[in-house]
Order: C-alpha cells, then structure tokens, then sequence
C-alpha cells in the first residue's frame, strides 16, 4: 500500500495516493505517519487549487489537512514534522489570503481580509512553537517564526528568536 502511495504521490496523482493512505489506515489507524501523509497530501492540493485561482476549494482540502495533521499530532504528541506542517498550512493560508486581497477594492473587505490573514498567522504560532520545542536547532521553523513575529509586529518574540537564529550561526 505504501509503494503504490509513493507511485502516485511522485506521478503526481494526489487522488490516488489519498485512496492508498485511506486503505493503510483502515489497516492501521493509529500509525501518525500515515495521518501526516494524508495531511501533506491535502496541504498540497489545496495549494494547487490556491494557484488555480480556485480559492474555495482549496479551504475544503485545508480544513481536511488540518484534521489529518492534528490526528497525527494526537496519535504522536512528539511528531515535530506535523506541528511544523500545520504552522506552515497556516502561514500559506495567510500569504494566499494576501494575495486575494490584491483585487479588493472595498475597504471594509480588505479590512476584514486583512485581520483574517493576521489571525491566521497567529494561529501558526503555537504550532511552530512547538516544532521549535521538539527540534531546538531547525532553522527553517526559526526563519519562519520570526518573519511571522515581525509580520504581527511582536518585536520582543521576533528578537528572541533572532538571537536563537544568531547563535545557530544564521
């Protein structure tokens, strides 16, 4: 089951592969990979329908990345990768968000948009907190942490975490 889902992940096929997890997990549901696994795959569909202008859509494959990566989280309190991911999800969620904003025109929309693209970089915080917890010396979780501090204006985090970047030589 898992080579046909590494066939159809690399071939591209995301539907496929989504169809191959679904029968690993009947047969093992409580394996955190595979939940994660399902959580990526989304979490990669729904950016391929954001890129498609197909903004909706995508939110559907979010919400169900977020519920597959919370359940591999549930399953692994100490799979860094998911709470990683899930940060990240969020992050890409706003930056999407940002870029719809783009060919608003009403005020109060673009001011509603831009509160929801806030809110859902605070939403990343505590999972990339947590990723940061499990794997101290990541420089990829860092880097994003602070842009996302330095995007909410939280200067005392942001700089808490450039002295971390700044001691792991970055």
């Amino acid at each position: 089951i898992i080579e046909e889902f590494n066939y159809h992940n690399s071939k591209g096929n995301a539907d496929a592969a989504q169809a191959s997890l679904q029968e690993a997990i009947k047969k093992d549901p409580r394996n955190p990979i595979f939940h994660y696994s399902i959580g990526a795959t989304f979490d990669e569909l729904a950016n391929t329908r954001h890129e498609e202008g197909k903004h909706d859509e995508a939110r559907l494959y979010v919400d169900k990345a977020v519920e597959a990566y919370s359940k591999s989280i549930e399953l692994d309190p100490k799979f860094a990768d998911a709470y990683y991911n899930l940060g990240v999800l969020y992050n890409n969620e706003s930056f999407s968000l940002t870029n719809e904003m783009q060919s608003i025109e009403d005020v109060k929309l673009l001011e509603a948009k831009s509160k929801e693209s806030r809110e859902l970089l605070k939403k990343a915080i505590p999972y990339l907190e947590k990723s940061n917890e499990l794997t101290p010396t990541d420089v990829n979780t860092l880097k994003l942490l602070k842009s996302i501090y330095f995007t909410i204006e939280d200067m005392d985090n942001y700089n808490v975490v450039a002295e971390k970047l700044k001691t792991l030589g970055q």
